[in-house]
Order: C-alpha cells, then sequence, then structure tokens
C-alpha cells in the first residue's frame, strides 16, 4: 500500500511538471523564431488601427519575445511602455 502511495505520487509529480513545463512554452503565440504577432506592429494595431507589418530593422525584445515595428518612433513608443502593447493571452 505504501508503494503504491509513492509511485502515484511520483507519477503524478512528473505529469504535474511536464505540464507546467509545455504550458510555460506557449505562454505566447509564437513559434520557434520568438517573434510576436507574426511580425506586425503592436503599436499600429492599438495606436492607428492597422494591421502593418514590421521591419526587422525595427526591432524590440521584451521577456525573450521580439516585435517589429514599422519605424523608429514605433519602436521608441513601445519601448516606454511594453506593457501597454503586449499582446492579450499571449497573443491567442
Amino acid at each position: 500500500m505504501k508503494n503504491s502511495i509513492k509511485i502515484f505520487t511520483v507519477l503524478f509529480l512528473l505529469l504535474g511538471g511536464t505540464a507546467i513545463q509545455a504550458q510555460d512554452k506557449k505562454a505566447n503565440n509564437i513559434d520557434n523564431s520568438n517573434i510576436a504577432l507574426q511580425g506586425y506592429s503592436p503599436v499600429s494595431y492599438l495606436d492607428l488601427g492597422l494591421a502593418q507589418r514590421g521591419n526587422k530593422a525595427y526591432k524590440s525584445t521584451y521577456q525573450k519575445v521580439n516585435y517589429y515595428f514599422t519605424s523608429a518612433e514605433q519602436k521608441a513608443t513601445f519601448d516606454k511602455n511594453p506593457s501597454k502593447y503586449l499582446p492579450q493571452y499571449g497573443g491567442f
């Protein structure tokens, strides 16, 4: 009986740890390139109401995720207050 409880506990911890690790990797809707919003500018979405693809020349990295912008001004706006422009629900 004690061995069964120990085995169940170990299995539960292993499965729970695997699920938590998988959730962490999918916290943002990104692929292996770590580019948010598939390269579209979050500043364009929120400030202009437009879907504009960003340029790699204007890139910011925040919390290990890359964001592209259409201009240096948009990049500077994002850099001043990145939390305002983060996609809700991880971009899903």
